[in-house]
């Protein structure tokens, strides 16, 4: 969606502006899954079973405890 796009992008640029810096810039996408027509066409999908909280928790850990220079 537009949203996500822009909200990749925004990271991107982020990134990109403070990484010379020595800072990491990250974002986690929202937790609730819309059902679109294009991950209806994945096979095995299953809308419930995605971004649930530990895999969003598990997501963040991976993120907050690596250093800045290993992304």
């Amino acid at each position: 969606t537009l949203a996500k796009m822009g909200m990749s992008l925004v990271t991107l640029g982020l990134a990109g502006e403070f990484g010379p810096q020595g800072v990491a810039v990250n974002a986690l996408w929202p937790r609730t899954v819309i059902a679109t027509d294009a991950l209806n066409m994945i096979p095995g999908v299953m809308v419930e079973r995605c971004r649930t909280p530990d895999i969003v928790a598990d997501a963040a850990q991976a993120i907050l405890t690596r250093e800045a220079r290993g992304f």
